[in-house]
């Protein structure tokens, strides 16, 4: 008796401790909270100040840089007419660079001498010499100016420096408006509100549009006055103010009652300019939840003491009926051991479903001691569904062992196999059930028939799995008049990441491109894994409209750069669709169908799709007919090299010459190089083929070097299967070395495909060309969308403008305007410019005209055989040249 109150004096105690510390543990939790985002909105507010001061200074660079060139310069210092529209280009380049929307050039009296060509605003001849940019610029050299345009009335940031001549002399001032999402860097991605502040308070940028040009704090009359006779806001001055209110513990309170945690920093390349981060009190304020928490726990504590009195009360009642059973307990525990002997299995005896004894087994299995098991009837350690099942066997007196589903306490359901028997024990008939847990057994039955049609790393069904739904599908449209179509999907160049960074790098670009692709797919349609770096798409019942707007969203997904392990990727894909009915009959037929429509894709360029129709089954034959051929070229010396010369643009005398691949098949005629250099590319042969090619081109090189033709260079390309070979700088250095050819008299030409997705690889190749003093060349310039950054980054010697701009440049003062640039790029960059594709006289004047240093094209020759080009433009009416170099032949010249 006295243990039980000493027990229930414990109990109402710890209910009472639980109360009172689940009370101090929240009050104490919301103080830590609200302390660690005081921090965290401080830390944020120095964030996103150091990315504007980070920006700021990129913005600094790039018209400090624009400023230098030669061109800039030359202009300021002779501002005549007729350049106006050459410096527009150049203004444009600088505002595509730095994401400006309005770029011109100041003379020393502050009006405006340029702007850039795709402006909308007028300039021309407008003075702002008032502006404070200009004249900082002019004592100070640069500026950086916060202001609202006074013409167009909006907001950003003027970037200002002064254009010096080589003496030093300012000679006029450039400027680069940037417009209003420069000033909003470092807030979009933020939780709270960010604000970029004046040194008079104003909000001059924030992620709130409600908020700007207003005034955090009222304004002396004075001080308005000021702001706006600065014009620093165009004609108008602050838009009225927030009236924010600091209250005694920190926080700020709008007038509308929100209350905001502050944090501040300020902006170190804007002198008084300070970036306020405000972060919601409602995001983190938890004091009346946690309170509300808290007094529930007491409440729960309260009754939890009404409930130990009660038990107290109800456990003094039973105390009979305990005794009784314990002693009844204790007669069984001879039974009870017998069968523990027997088996380690669950055992209980029970007579008509009241359990009459159980084993050390059973408790364990169902979480219930002895006693309570006792208390039970049989059934109750069943499920409903399982207990009708299991009374069918009791009644058949069935001893097969069967399977239902178990109990346990507390609710858990688990699978149960049970096998049982009548008995006869203390003259009553009972049944003995030996129980086991089987759902480790479950769990690996269930894995089988996963791995059998689930894909083990994308978790997406696998082959089997997407044919027999494809059968599926296929039987329910042909009752009822339905369409499916299916989605064959191939990256492009996987190889190469599994090849360049190993298996592991390419198992994480699967699993990333699946999350991409499962993004997409709708409800009803199959998403599948066929192998390797195959996918497809089962659209069952659905459009062809459909597979088309699903087919341009994977291509989209798979264009955008993947990270993994802080590597980025990019890849492209290949897409083929099919449709049953009308294009296949069967499921393995449509399967075929798809695959042959993809490769149409590939064949077609990659990165694109197609839908099948029958006459890809014919270029499909087609093209491994081509490839089997291609196979044999190279043995049966079916291959051959032509040259194109490539003269002085100022003389027309040779001075260098393209290696052309060509092939002349017996089968198949005169096969194009746009025909058979993708198949070779594709399959791997291009390696072997080039390698052949160069060494082609260097013997023929040296041999003309030797006859007397100097100087002379001799000009190679390089495919991206060759670019990534890792053997290619060792073969060119051999090579070199074999033929004697000067290492400065090849040039190997590479277009922007090549150095595209190869990263730090690609440098590596350049630079090791670079040592080996071999020339390199950017062809098809212009036809890509990061030349410019290729430029800067990699050693190039020569630019090769693409002939699609020599095409039509007498009659489009576009193609004239880009090549102008181009050359002043160029020379800016200390490179050669090739124009290719040159056909006629008046194309030929204007290159020379701007600037270009060499011509390549048909009005100087097609390509031609060695013999032919020794004959043509190698000796002249059995004379050498005077000059030293050869003079072209070529009637046209």
């Amino acid at each position: 008796m006295k243990s039980r109150t000493i027990l229930l004096f414990l109990a109402l105690l710890t209910s009472f401790t639980a109360g009172g510390s689940a009370l101090f543990y929240f009050q104490y939790t919301s103080s830590v909270v609200e302390r660690e985002q005081r921090m965290a909105a401080n830390q944020t507010a120095q964030v996103i100040a150091g990315e504007l001061d980070v920006a700021i200074s990129f913005h600094q660079r790039s018209v400090r840089a624009f400023s230098r060139l030669p061109e800039v310069r030359r202009f300021a210092r002779q501002p005549v007419q007729m350049n106006v529209a050459e410096m527009g280009v150049l203004l444009q380049i600088l505002c595509d660079s730095t994401e400006g929307e309005l770029c011109f050039l100041l003379d020393l009296n502050g009006i405006v001498l340029a702007q850039n060509n795709q402006s909308t605003e007028p300039m021309l001849g407008k003075d702002f010499s008032f502006r404070p940019y200009f004249k900082q610029a002019l004592s100070e050299g640069q500026s950086v100016y916060l202001a609202q345009g006074v013409v167009s009335g909006r907001r950003g940031a003027y970037f200002s420096q002064a254009v010096m001549d080589e003496q030093g002399a300012i000679r006029a001032v450039a400027v680069a408006k940037v417009p209003p999402r420069f000033l909003g860097v470092g807030f979009g991605h933020q939780e709270g509100v960010g604000v970029l502040l004046t040194p008079e308070d104003v909000v001059f940028a924030s992620s709130r549009d409600d908020w700007l040009l207003k005034m955090l704090r009222p304004l002396p009359e004075a001080e308005q006055q000021r702001l706006l006779e600065s014009r620093q806001f165009g004609n108008r001055g602050p838009e009225g103010t927030l009236s924010f209110m600091l209250q005694a513990d920190g926080y700020l309170m709008e007038q509308g009652g929100a209350r905001y945690l502050p944090g501040q920093a300020a902006v170190v390349r804007l002198d008084g300019w300070r970036i306020l981060y405000l972060v919601d009190q409602a995001r983190f304020a938890m004091r009346g939840a946690d309170s509300l928490v808290a007094y529930v726990f007491i409440a729960m504590a309260l009754v939890m003491m009404g409930v130990v009195v009660l038990l107290y009360r109800a456990g003094m009642r039973d105390r009979n009926h305990r005794f009784h059973a314990e002693q009844a307990l204790r007669e069984s525990e001879s039974r009870l051991r017998r069968l523990t002997e027997l088996s380690s299995e669950a055992i209980i005896i029970h007579h008509d479903g009241m359990v009459m004894d159980a084993n050390e087994a059973a408790e364990h299995l169902f979480k219930y001691d002895r006693l309570e098991l006792m208390q039970l009837d049989v059934w109750h350690l069943l499920t409903e569904q399982s207990q009708t099942f299991a009374r069918e066997q009791e009644q058949h007196d069935n001893v097969v062992p069967y399977e239902v589903e178990g109990i346990r306490q507390g609710g858990e359901r688990f699978p149960l196999e049970i096998t049982a028997k009548h008995t006869l024990l203390a003259g009553r008939k009972v049944r003995v059930v030996c129980m086991r847990d089987i759902s480790a057994r479950k769990q690996q039955e269930e894995h089988m028939r996963y791995l059998a049609l689930y894909d083990g790393l994308t978790r997406l069904p696998n082959r089997h799995n997407l044919q027999q739904q494809l059968d599926s599908a296929i039987q329910r449209c042909e009752r009822n008049g339905q369409m499916l179509y299916l989605m064959f999907i191939d990256l492009d160049d996987f190889k190469k990441v599994n090849d360049s960074l190993g298996h592991a790098a390419g198992d994480g670009l699967l699993v990333a491109v699946t999350e991409r692709l499962r993004n997409l797919i709708t409800e009803g349609e199959v998403l599948a894994r066929y192998g390797g770096d195959e996918f497809l798409v089962l659209l069952d019942n659905s459009t062809s409209s459909r597979a088309h707007e699903l087919a341009e969203a994977v291509l989209g997904a798979l264009r955008q750069p993947f990270s993994l392990d802080s590597s980025t990727f990019y890849i492209s894909g290949s897409v083929g669709i099919a449709c049953y009915p009308d294009d296949a009959g069967s499921s393995s037929e449509l399967l075929s169908q798809a695959d042959t429509a993809m490769y149409s894709s590939k064949d077609n360029g990659r990165n694109t799709w197609r839908f099948f129709d029958a006459g890809m089954n014919a270029q499909m034959t087609e093209r491994i007919q081509l490839e089997q051929n291609l196979r044999h070229a190279l043995l049966n010396n079916e291959l051959y090299v032509e040259y194109q010369p490539v003269c002085f643009a100022s003389s027309r005398h040779l001075v260098a010459a393209e290696a052309l691949l060509r092939w002349h098949s017996p089968e198949l005629g005169q096969v194009g190089p746009d025909r058979f250099i993708p198949v070779a590319e594709e399959t791997g042969m291009i390696e072997e083929i080039g390698r052949w090619v160069m060494e082609q081109a260097c013997f023929q090189a040296r041999r003309w070097q030797e006859a007397g033709l100097s100087p002379f260079y001799i000009s190679v390309n390089l495919s991206p299967r060759q670019f990534r070979d890792p053997k290619l700088l060792g073969f060119l250095a051999d090579l070199l070395e074999r033929t004697g050819l000067p290492a400065a008299s090849l040039v190997v030409e590479l277009t922007e495909g090549v150095l595209m997705k190869e990263g730090d690889d690609s440098r590596r190749v350049l630079d090791g060309l670079t040592a080996l003093g071999v020339g390199i060349a950017m062809d098809d310039f212009g036809t890509g969308y990061s030349s410019l950054s290729y430029l800067k980054r990699f050693p190039f010697n020569t630019l090769k403008i693409d002939r699609e701009f020599i095409r039509d440049l007498e009659e489009d003062p576009g193609d004239q305007q880009l090549i102008v640039a181009t050359v002043a790029m160029a020379r800016a960059l200390g490179l050669r410019v090739v124009a290719e594709g040159v056909e006629n006289e008046q194309q030929c004047e204007f290159l020379q005209q701007v600037g270009v240093d060499f011509l390549q094209g048909y009005l100087l020759s097609r390509p031609v055989s060695p013999g032919v080009f020794e004959q043509e433009f190698i000796v002249v009416k059995g004379e050498k040249s005077t000059s030293g170099n050869p003079v072209l032949a070529s009637p046209a010249i």
